[in-house]
C-alpha cells in the first residue's frame, strides 16, 4: 500500500506486482469469505462501507474526513502482495488556468486523464518501477438530472458540463524486476466554474478559466502477468462485492442537505447585506446629486439676482425673498410688509403694524 498526492489529493492505493480488469460479475460458490466493514469513526460512527476479502486476504482501510468532504480508501491484498485491489470515494479535482495555460490543478480532457496522473503519481512514489499503457478507453455517459439542466445555458457560461465519462486504463509495470499488470477504472465528470472574458473588437477573448472534476468512485487491480485462475475470482469478489451501507447513504445525503440549506442562508444573509450596501450608496448618490443640483440652482438663481441688482434674504420661516440689492437693511413683519433702508440707526418700531424682524442676507450654497 501506498500513499500518492497530486495537485492536493491523496490518493491511498494498495499495489501489487501484476494486474488485469475486473470482471463486471464475481463467482458466488466455493470461496470463503469474510466481511469487512469500513467505519466512519470520525464522525457518525457509522459503519460506511462493506466489502468481502476472501480467506487469507489481509484488508487495508482507511477513512477520514477533510471538513465536510471524507476520503474513504478501501482494498485487500494478498498474503504474498501479488495480487490486490483497492478503491478510492469520490472526490473533487479543481483546477485554474490563464491564457490558455495551466496555473494551478491538472486539467483533464478525458477519465483516462486521470487515471494516467494516477499510474505517474505510483511510479513517482517508488511503488513501482515504471510502467506502459496497454489499452485505454474513454466512454460517455449520459448526463445527470442536474446536468441537462444546464445544458441550456450559452455556450461561453459557468457550470456548463465539459465531459462525463467512464476511464479505463490497462498497464504493464515492473517492481524490482517482477513484471505485472494493472487495471484502473473510474468516471470523471468535468464541469467549467468560471470564465473570465476581454473583449477585443466585440470578440471575446477568455484570459481565466477554472473547472472543477468529480472523480468517482475509482478501482485499482492489480496481479502477475500469468494470473492464477482461482485468485481472479478471489479479486473479481472483492472488486464486485463493496458496497456503502444505507445508513451511511442517508448520514451524508442528511449532511449534504444540511450544508446546502446553510450555503442558502449564508447566501441570504449576504445578498441582503449586498441589498443593503446598495440602497446606502444609492442614497448617498441621490443626496450628492442633489446637493449638486441645487448648488447649480443657487449660483444660477444668484447671478440673475447680481443682473437685476436684487438679493436673497432668510425670512423668519426659513423662506427666501427677493428685494432691491441698493440697501443694506431690511425689515419684516407677520403682515408681510418690508421696510428696505441703509441707515444703520434707522429703527423702523412705530411703521406699520409693527413686530419687525430683521432679515439676514441669504448665504449662496458652496
Amino acid at each position: 500500500m501506498g500513499s500518492l498526492r497530486s495537485n492536493g489529493v491523496s490518493f491511498t492505493v494498495l499495489v501489487a506486482v501484476g494486474g488485469i480488469a475486473v470482471a463486471s460479475s464475481a463467482p458466488s460458490h466455493g470461496i470463503a469469505c469474510s466481511l469487512i466493514q469500513v467505519r466512519d469513526s470520525q464522525r457518525s460512527g457509522l459503519v460506511a462501507f462493506t466489502y468481502l476479502a476472501p480467506k487469507g486476504w489481509k484488508a487495508k482501510n482507511s477513512m477520514t474526513w477533510n471538513g465536510n468532504v471524507y476520503e474513504a480508501d478501501y482494498g485487500a491484498e494478498t498474503a504474498d502482495e501479488q495480487y490486490s485491489v483497492s478503491r478510492f470515494e469520490p472526490f473533487t479535482m479543481t483546477y485554474w488556468s490563464t491564457n490558455g495555460r495551466v496555473t494551478g490543478g491538472a486539467r483533464l480532457a478525458h477519465a483516462t486523464d486521470f487515471l494516467k496522473i494516477v499510474a505517474s503519481n505510483l511510479q513517482k512514489s517508488g511503488l513501482i518501477d515504471d510502467f506502459k499503457v496497454l489499452d485505454q478507453s474513454d466512454t460517455s455517459l449520459p448526463p445527470s438530472d442536474i446536468q441537462k439542466m444546464t445544458e441550456q445555458q450559452p455556450t461561453y457560461g459557468s457550470g456548463r458540463l465539459q465531459f462525463r465519462e467512464a476511464g479505463f486504463l490497462k498497464l504493464a509495470f515492473t517492481k524490482n524486476g517482477f513484471h505485472g499488470c494493472a487495471g484502473l477504472g473510474a468516471t470523471v465528470e468535468g464541469t467549467l466554474l468560471s470564465l473570465n472574458a476581454s473583449y477585443g473588437r466585440g470578440i471575446p477573448t477568455y484570459s481565466q478559466e477554472s473547472g472543477a472534476y468529480i472523480i468517482g468512485p475509482t478501482l485499482i487491480i492489480a496481479t502477475p502477468e500469468s494470473p492464477d485462475p482461482q485468485r481472479v475470482k478471489e479479486v473479481q469478489i472483492v472488486a464486485s462485492s463493496a458496497r456503502i451501507t444505507p445508513d451511511f447513504r442517508s448520514y451524508t445525503i442528511a449532511l449534504a442537505l444540511k450544508i446546502s440549506e446553510a450555503n442558502l442562508e449564508a447566501n441570504r444573509e449576504r445578498i441582503q447585506q449586498e441589498n443593503r450596501m446598495m440602497e446606502e450608496r444609492r442614497e448617498k448618490s441621490m443626496a450628492e446629486f442633489r446637493h449638486q443640483m441645487e448648488v447649480k440652482d443657487d449660483n444660477s438663481r444668484q447671478f440673475c439676482n447680481y443682473i437685476r441688482d436684487q438679493q436673497d434674504y432668510v425670512q423668519p420661516d426659513g423662506a427666501r425673498v427677493t428685494l432691491p440689492m441698493q440697501y443694506d437693511h431690511s425689515w419684516v413683519n407677520s403682515a408681510g410688509e418690508y421696510i428696505l433702508n441703509s441707515d444703520p440707526t434707522f429703527d423702523p418700531k412705530g411703521y406699520g403694524s409693527g413686530g419687525w424682524v430683521q432679515l439676514q442676507k441669504y448665504v449662496p450654497k458652496g
